[in-house]
């Protein structure tokens, strides 16, 4: 197409009330090399739309819990008085009738209002029993009541200018995958991020695959395979014969796939079948038992242990313990283990250490360790590390 942006836009517009084809045309956009914007309260319309980079912004009117007369009260209000400085502003001068708790939560969850400069939490953190929106919900009627019966006080000032805005609650930003699940419940996607985001470390270092490669079976078979990914929903099944056994979605950075796990493997890794949990996965690609088809055998699940701070730990070799030495550990139980050294001389060292065991006070050493500075391929000779003690 001539104008790929126009023709997303039109065709997401054309499926915005259906939340999965929603998130399927995204995949196409990406597979397109087409960027999409989340919905932002000073860009998004209605519909999908392209704005002046010629990146597609995610329309309001596809997000759940927005209703078109809500959207309708936003656009023409900033049409007429100009952008939302911030989000004081925009409830003095949106009608919140239209644009109701439900609205407004809604648009927080997606990112709508990420340009104000709250963090989404923020939005919901309570303080007496009434979150920051409900707060200020009940501010801008105030505001709106006062414009509209036109009240000055003594001084010549309107009644409105001497409301304050009830204050901003400080409150951590979600974990990302909390954030990014709640963004996803209402738009379909992940657009701000992805949950793996936080494990890229890790998944470069314990993978040598990833789940697009499973969409050509026929070059993978009888490759182990190492995958990190989110689980982002579960299945819970049985067959006709009354056997259970279950399907579970895994996405990854480049793709998603269906896994199907059947028998003793399901009773022993249904624990692992929970949305939102970061597994490892290994397996091979073989032909079934009955015909010559393909499909992928799961011989392992594992959690990922992420980036847990040694509290006690000797470096030798290259490195040299001092002050700002820094030790991360991260863990596929029992598979593999990965420490990363931040120190003084050099930012990062990666040692990755198959099968090793961190009991405490024990040692794990491997003399032909990877990883050095800026280039991770580099060697690391006589690298050690010893007296290793990791909470939890």
């Amino acid at each position: 197409a001539h104008y790929p942006a126009e023709l997303m836009a039109a065709i997401l517009t054309n499926h915005m009330r259906d939340i999965k084809d929603i998130t399927l045309y995204m995949e196409e956009c990406k597979a397109m090399g087409v960027k999409v914007l989340g919905p932002d309260i000073n860009e998004s319309f209605y519909k999908f739309a392209v704005n002046k980079e010629g990146e597609v912004r995610f329309g309001l009117g596809a997000i759940k819990g927005v209703g078109e007369g809500a959207v309708k009260a936003i656009v023409e209000e900033r049409k007429e008085n100009g952008n939302y400085t911030d989000f004081t502003d925009f409830v003095s001068r949106v009608e919140l009738r239209s644009a109701n708790k439900r609205t407004l939560e809604s648009l927080a969850y997606s990112g709508g209002f990420d340009s104000f400069g709250i963090n989404r939490s923020q939005y919901f953190e309570k303080d007496r029993e009434q979150s920051y929106i409900e707060k200020m919900i009940k501010f801008g009627n105030k505001v709106q009541d006062s414009k509209n019966s036109n009240q000055v006080d003594m001084f010549g000032e309107s009644s409105d200018s001497t409301l304050k805005p009830p204050e901003i609650i400080d409150c951590p930003e979600w974990p990302t995958m909390d954030l990014l699940s709640k963004e996803k419940e209402v738009v379909g996607i992940y657009i701000s991020g992805h949950p793996l985001d936080d494990y890229r470390f890790e998944i470069d270092n314990f993978c040598n695959s990833n789940l697009s490669m499973l969409t050509d079976l026929h070059k993978v078979q009888n490759k182990e395979m190492h995958f990190s990914g989110v689980v982002v929903d579960v299945e819970h099944r049985e067959t006709q014969k009354g056997k259970k056994f279950g399907v579970l979605h895994l996405e990854d950075f480049y793709g998603g796939y269906r896994f199907f796990i059947f028998g003793d493997d399901y009773i022993k890794f249904k624990s692992f079948l929970t949305p939102s949990w970061l597994i490892h996965l290994t397996g091979r690609v073989k032909k079934k038992f009955y015909n010559d088809d393909l499909e992928f055998n799961s011989t392992n699940i594992h959690n990922v242990n992420i980036n847990r701070r040694a509290t006690q730990v000797t470096v030798t070799g290259r490195f040299y313990p001092d002050p700002k030495t820094k030790i991360y550990v991260s863990k596929v139980e029992p598979i593999n283990i990965l420490i990363k050294v931040e120190t003084h001389n050099h930012p990062t060292a990666i040692a990755p250490f198959p099968g090793a065991s961190t009991g405490s006070g024990g040692e794990i050493r491997d003399e032909g360790a990877t990883g050095c500075g800026s280039n991770p391929k580099a060697g690391l000779t006589g690298f050690s590390v010893s007296n290793l003690r990791i909470p939890g």
